[in-house]
């Protein structure tokens, strides 16, 4: 995977840019656990993925879904990041012997549907600026 990132919402429907980004304004850095490799195996290959545990993101994809229009096939919230596309088959051998890692999510990024509007968002920013 060239842009490993974790999805918060897929699916967002176009013409909400501005609702987007005042929801993410207030998003602060989050603190999450990738916490176990996992494959998904298809014919033309395998998806090996690090799920992530994370109720800074569990909360942040709720009250993107309570506040805005989006279509996905996913009604639950798996957090994962793809680490890589294998050949089919091949995938298992790197599952075993993962050590949990905790880290900190600092920035978002959001792109609406089309790619026609991007937006990065430094969340250590919005920490400064909530500071007293």
């Amino acid at each position: 995977e060239e842009d490993s990132h974790v999805t918060v919402l897929y699916g967002v429907h176009d013409n909400q840019n501005d609702k987007v980004k005042a929801l993410l304004e207030s998003v602060f850095k989050m603190d999450a656990e990738l916490a176990e490799l996992h494959v998904f195996e298809n014919e033309r290959f395998d998806v090996l993925v690090v799920r992530v545990e994370s109720e800074d993101l569990k909360a942040l994809n709720k009250r993107l879904t309570n506040s805005l229009k989006y279509t996905n096939d996913y009604p639950e919230y798996k957090a994962h990041a793809t680490i890589a596309y294998l050949k089919s088959g091949t995938g298992k051998k790197y599952v075993d012997g993962f050590k949990k890692i905790d880290c900190v999510f600092d920035r978002i990024f959001y792109n609406n549907s089309d790619n026609t509007y991007s937006e990065e968002i430094d969340l250590k920013k919005n920490d400064i600026e909530r500071s007293p």
